[in-house]
C-alpha cells in the first residue's frame, strides 16, 4: 500500500479554500502526479513552498518530500484572475482522506 494511489475523499482546511486560489492547488497536484509518473512513490507528507515576484508575476512552486527525498521546483506567470499566494501548504495523506493545509494551520 503506498500513498495518493487510491481514491480517497479529499478535503481543505478553511484557510486553504479562503487563501489559495484553485488554480494553484491544481499545479500542486500536477506536481505529485509527475513525480508519481517517474516512478517516485510519495510519501504520505507533501510540501510545497509558494513564492511570488510581483514585478514579474511569476509564481515559483516548490515541491519536497522527506522519504525518498525529492525535490522540484516550477515557475509560471500568473494568468489572469488568478491570485498569488505565499506561504508553505502540506498535503497529507491520512488513508481513508487527503487533506490540504496551510501550514500554520498543522
Amino acid at each position: 500500500m503506498g500513498y495518493f494511489h487510491n481514491t480517497v475523499p479529499e478535503y481543505m482546511t478553511s484557510g486553504v479554500a479562503e487563501n489559495v486560489d484553485i488554480y494553484l492547488l491544481a499545479k500542486c497536484v500536477e506536481m505529485l502526479n509527475s513525480m508519481k509518473e517517474t516512478g517516485i512513490e510519495p510519501d504520505y507528507l507533501q510540501v510545497y513552498r509558494l513564492s511570488y515576484d510581483a514585478a514579474e508575476n511569476v509564481l515559483t512552486i516548490r515541491h519536497t518530500q522527506e522519504e525518498p527525498d525529492y525535490s522540484n521546483e516550477i515557475s509560471f506567470v500568473l494568468p489572469t484572475g488568478v491570485l498569488p499566494y505565499e506561504g508553505k501548504l502540506y498535503y497529507m495523506d491520512e488513508v481513508a482522506h487527503r487533506i490540504m493545509l496551510e501550514a500554520d494551520e498543522y
